[in-house]
């Protein structure tokens, strides 16, 4: 049965992980958008994108597929592990390679080879990270995920802040997160191998394992890269079509929501292994499984969405500086894009449970062209804004057809259950914005958070069972924490 306590455990413990991290990110982001100043600040946002997509290549989706049969069987951690990060260092020396090629012959500034030349290092190391962290996932140990983060985190804010402030530029700056992925990767080793995970010795390569987790790569590197393709499509455009200065007003505001958008992405990651586990004990309350944790997921990046909304000039003045308050509209567009998030992380960890991998990179893949085709077409008329809106759209057409691709694959999520409730409110909330958008901030603030509440609670998104569950949960009544209503 679906263990409730261990999932909000873990959710726990991912929370906290990740809010440390983004604490000591949004510090050391104060100081470089002060340091660096917008164009600086564009250059390395630049980079690390290109990087960020390398890395995502590099890792080939491998990550679910060792977290899936680490859960499924855990006795094959070390073997399944030890050929994962193989796949993944071979790959990674390849594409290091490849993105250095990519910014000679697109002719980007020379800062942005620099920074990929640094940051790069984290096609081999974070890879490596991750996949350990993938192990942890599978047997359900995410408190080493905490202690990791927090650690790295840590490390990247004295020394980063130490090179801005003492004139490194934003090579230093690069160099900082680098060392950083040294200490995440060394933590994460050390936890493994004491914890009997991972061996300490290399054991080698068996051919047929190689050869199976290559052909579970092929479809699984398809589906990750265009859905961290799609993700980043805004900034890569962004980054050949407008100045270094715009790229970071827009950069700023992709940090700011990149931070809440951990809300949806700690619980899917959380409930993840479970939704493995749940195919192999009672599939049949799969759907109202995932209708109930989406339902949860996108009330909370509703309520965050609207925060986001709000204080958008506020957090650009003390986040980055007051060098990026123009980025507010680009960020308050982005703002509602959190709460479509919200929905399309958890579809997508249900496809990858269900091994769909073939329609979760056909979801991305279309999802990708409708952001492609809007941004050429909005980022020459509008510029930071127009990517901003074509991010928003793109991020609607990929949630709808998540929930097409489940149903039909058989897991049909209740709409009703999951999605009518918030999405709902979160568009009253917007209508209400643009109707009162000459009124006074606090007005506004009390009419779109009442408006909100009353069409939350009128279409059920929030239920009477959700306080039962919590009570079900803190007395220690797992199996009971998902039960249907």
């Amino acid at each position: 049965m679906a263990n409730g306590r261990t999932i909000a455990r873990n959710s726990a413990f991912l929370g906290l992980a990740f809010a440390i991290s983004k604490l000591f990110s949004i510090g050391l982001t104060a100081i470089a958008g002060r340091v660096l100043g917008t164009t600086g600040f564009g250059l390395y946002a630049t980079g690390a994108a290109l990087v960020e997509v390398g890395r995502i290549v590099g890792g080939a989706g491998l990550d679910y597929l060792v977290a899936r049969e680490v859960a499924s069987a855990p006795e094959r951690a070390d073997r399944v592990a030890r050929h994962a990060a193989a796949l993944k260092l071979a790959a990674g020396a390849v594409i290091y390679l490849a993105l250095l090629a990519i910014v000679v012959w697109m002719d980007y500034p020379r800062p942005v080879l620099g920074v990929v030349l640094i940051v790069g290092t984290a096609l081999f190391l974070e890879n490596l990270s991750d996949t350990l962290d993938a192990v942890f996932q599978g047997v359900e140990r995410m408190h080493v995920t905490t202690i990791a983060f927090a650690t790295s985190s840590a490390f990247v804010f004295v020394s980063g802040a130490a090179a801005l402030l003492g004139g490194l530029g934003v090579l230093g700056y690069a160099a900082c997160f680098a060392a950083g992925f040294v200490v995440r990767f060394a933590v994460m080793l050390r936890a493994a191998t004491r914890d009997g995970l991972v061996s300490s010795r290399w054991r080698g390569l068996e051919r047929g394992e190689s050869v199976r987790q290559l052909r579970a790569a092929v479809p699984l590197l398809g589906a990750t890269v265009l859905a961290v393709v799609f993700h980043r499509m805004d900034l890569l455009m962004l980054g050949r079509m407008e100045a270094p200065e715009q790229v970071g007003l827009y950069a700023a505001a992709v940090r700011i929501v990149d931070v809440v958008v951990l809300l949806p992405r700690i619980l899917a990651t959380a409930v993840y292994p479970t939704l493995r586990k749940q195919l192999d004990v009672d599939a049949t309350r799969l759907g109202a499984m995932v209708a109930d944790a989406t339902r949860v997921s996108l009330v909370l990046c509703s309520l965050a969405g609207l925060a986001v909304w709000f204080l958008a000039p506020v957090a650009l003045r003390w986040i980055p500086g007051p060098e990026f308050v123009p980025a507010t509209d680009a960020l308050r567009l982005l703002s509602w894009g959190i709460v479509l998030q919200g929905g399309a992380h958890m579809i997508a960890r249900l496809l990858l449970a269900i091994e769909a991998e073939r329609d979760f990179a056909l979801v991305a893949g279309a999802s990708l062209l409708v952001n492609l085709g809007l941004n050429l077409w909005s980022i020459p008329r509008f510029g930071i804004e127009g990517a901003a809106f074509a991010t928003l759209a793109a991020y609607g057409v990929n949630l709808a057809l998540y929930f097409v691709v489940a149903a039909r694959r058989g897991r049909r999520i209740p709409l009703g259950r999951s999605v009518i409730g918030p999405i709902g409110a979160v568009v009253a909330a917007f209508a209400v914005t643009v109707w009162m958008s000459d009124a006074a901030s606090w007005v506004q603030v009390a009419t779109v958070a009442a408006g909100w509440a009353i069409v939350l609670v009128g279409l059920r998104g929030v239920r009477g069972m959700d306080l039962d569950r919590i009570r079900k949960l803190i007395r220690r009544d797992a199996d009971g924490a998902f039960r249907e209503s």
